[in-house]
């Protein structure tokens, strides 16, 4: 009998790393034959009304396979805001008794941020099913982001409190190998409870960007930047590090393509583009659904984060052969040779960022040597056969266990 797999998550949508892994997971183990269910915290009805409207994606598994997860299974931080029509769809939708028995029914539980300790044991005693938490992301920032969830009062014992929450699961999924070391010396758990499932992208969707008209000027030499303008993105790194290479090498652009939903920072992101009088080389260009075509016809993506999951868009960037300059953080730096898939610069070092930069731009060899190495990296550790391969290798390996 194949495994049933019920996949918790507060909304069902990929506009965040975390939610678009999970999206990923239930997507792939519907098409390898398991069942699937997804339980979300807004509710069912508030999803199919955000459907119908194309606020938020489709899913393969079908509308009747969506159900709404009861308030007593999730933490403090991630019930839902109130708003009238919000919670008068939750409402209408609340059906606990049909969520128990999909719950007993479950093989494998994959929680998407909204279990406490408290509802772990709920769970616990209400299946056999494995537990396993998606933590997509570096270990310290999922630990620090899971106490403001829950409103953790001592901000002293948080490792404490993330190594209970961990240790009552049967384990914790990462995506690269270097956050589950992270994991395992942080939290001095074993490395039973860490599991890595290097993540994949749409492929072809990727692909197919390559045929789609370039969106820049011909003849500029073209740097992109794709993420939400936000402090952890440290785009204003991206600007300064861009500057200092900007009059040496006039025919080069820099274009930021990403969300504006945070007003402050990208207030003060326009205002040092307009200090530095680069403004006739600097583009925003705000959320894009065609960002990949952005990406595809570019000539260098320069991420500056402070700190990733395992990045789609690197991903994105592998595949498409598009040559990398990043920081070294968690995440990449498990996922990137430096000077061989890409140039990574020490994190928060915008000297050295600046120094990779210019490196990638004055050399065509080092250019087409990075961007052929990265693009047989994503063929070896990221492709969707290999992603496909070992989610259904762990989700075996998981229903075994409590069998």
């Amino acid at each position: 009998m194949n495994p049933t797999v019920l996949i918790l998550v507060s909304d069902i949508t990929t506009r965040t790393g975390g939610s678009a892994s999970l999206m990923d997971v239930a997507q792939t183990c519907f098409h390898l034959g398991f069942r699937v269910k997804i339980g979300i915290a807004n509710g069912r009805l508030r999803y199919l009304v955000k459907r119908v409207l194309r606020l938020s994606p489709s899913t393969p598994i079908g509308c009747r396979n969506v159900l709404t997860v009861p308030r007593e299974y999730i933490s403090e931080g991630q019930q839902p805001r109130f708003n009238l029509i919000g919670t008068l769809l939750r409402w209408m939708e609340s059906r606990p008794r049909r969520f128990r028995g999909v719950l007993r029914q479950a093989s494998l539980v994959v929680d998407g941020g909204l279990l406490t300790l408290d509802s772990i044991q709920r769970v616990r005693n209400e299946t056999d099913s494995a537990i396993l938490l998606n933590h997509a992301g570096s270990p310290t920032a999922v630990a620090h982001a899971w106490s403001k969830i829950c409103r953790y009062p001592e901000k002293h014992k948080v490792i404490d409190g993330y190594r209970k929450l961990c240790g009552a699961s049967d384990t914790v999924l990462f995506q690269s190998p270097d956050q589950a070391d992270d994991f395992t010396a942080l939290t001095g758990l074993s490395k039973r409870w860490a599991s890595v499932l290097r993540p994949t992208t749409n492929e072809v969707n990727v692909l197919a960007s390559n045929q789609q008209r370039s969106p820049y000027t011909h003849g500029r030499f073209v740097v992109v930047c794709v993420g939400s303008i936000q402090p952890r993105k440290q785009q204003v790194h991206a600007l300064e590090t861009f500057a200092r290479v900007a009059d040496d090498h006039p025919r080069t652009e820099l274009h930021f393509v990403g969300g504006l939903s945070n007003t402050n920072y990208t207030k003060k992101l326009l205002e040092y583009i307009e200090d530095l009088k680069i403004a006739n080389r600097v583009f925003v260009h705000g959320h894009r659904n065609d960002h990949l075509r952005f990406m595809a016809h570019a000539d260098v993506l320069l991420q500056s984060s402070e700190s990733e999951g395992v990045s789609r868009v690197l991903r994105e960037a592998m595949l498409l052969r598009l040559p990398i300059v990043s920081y070294a953080i968690s995440g990449t730096a498990g996922t990137l040779e430096p000077d061989r898939d890409a140039l990574l610069a020490r994190p928060n070092d915008i000297d050295d960022l600046s120094r990779q930069l210019r490196r990638i731009i004055e050399s065509d060899t080092l250019r087409h040597t990075v961007m052929n190495s990265a693009f047989k990296r994503y063929l070896l550790q990221h492709s969707y056969a290999k992603y496909a391969c070992s989610l259904r290798d762990l989700v075996i390996e998981l229903t075994n266990r409590t069998q």
